[in-house]
């Protein structure tokens, strides 16, 4: 078991690493908007992707050492819609028979409260004490030896909290 003092040097060490990436994907979220913008100030310059049956585009950025494509990419195609939307009732017409093809409906169950407090409180108020915990154990999302799966995060912001160093703050302890 490791000591308390080795704890907490760990937890110091992992906040400042955890401030300094956050300012530097700010910082890269920025720069890949300017990258983006200025793709799109220049269509002439685009070229066709490397995979010919691909659509889309690519404009090439240039540094120093390395060539860095942004990729235009083609239209995106609708994935997943309820049936009832409306969207692709057009092309369900165009297709006729052949849309089975391109698209299958599917029966899901949505849960539908908004989060698994909210689910197991609505569990205890309609089903009630003996029959609640049942319900919610019985619709716990399991792998495939029969444990119930679930998130384990170490929460770094709630941890800084407002004493947060600014992003030019963690950057310049790093420099």
């Amino acid at each position: 078991m490791r000591s308390t003092s080795e704890i907490l040097r760990d937890v110091d060490d992992g906040i400042e690493k955890f401030k300094l990436i956050e300012a530097l994907k700010e910082q890269l979220a920025e720069i890949e908007a300017r990258l983006i913008q200025d793709g799109l100030d220049r269509p002439d310059e685009h070229q066709l992707l490397g995979d010919k049956k691909r659509e889309g585009r690519r404009f090439i950025v240039h540094g120093t050492d390395a060539q860095i494509p942004v990729i235009f990419t083609a239209d995106k195609l609708i994935k997943l819609r309820l049936t009832d939307n409306g969207e692709l009732k057009h092309a369900e017409a165009l297709a006729g028979d052949l849309f089975s093809r391109f698209y299958a409906v599917k029966q899901t169950h949505l849960m539908l409260p908004r989060n698994g407090k909210a689910f197991r409180a609505l569990a205890a108020d309609l089903l009630g004490k003996d029959k609640g915990p049942q319900f919610v154990s019985a619709c716990l999302d399991r792998d495939k030896e029969g444990i119930p799966k679930n998130d384990i995060k170490v929460e770094w912001r709630r941890g800084i909290g407002d004493f947060g160093m600014q992003r030019d703050d963690a950057l310049e302890a790093f420099a």
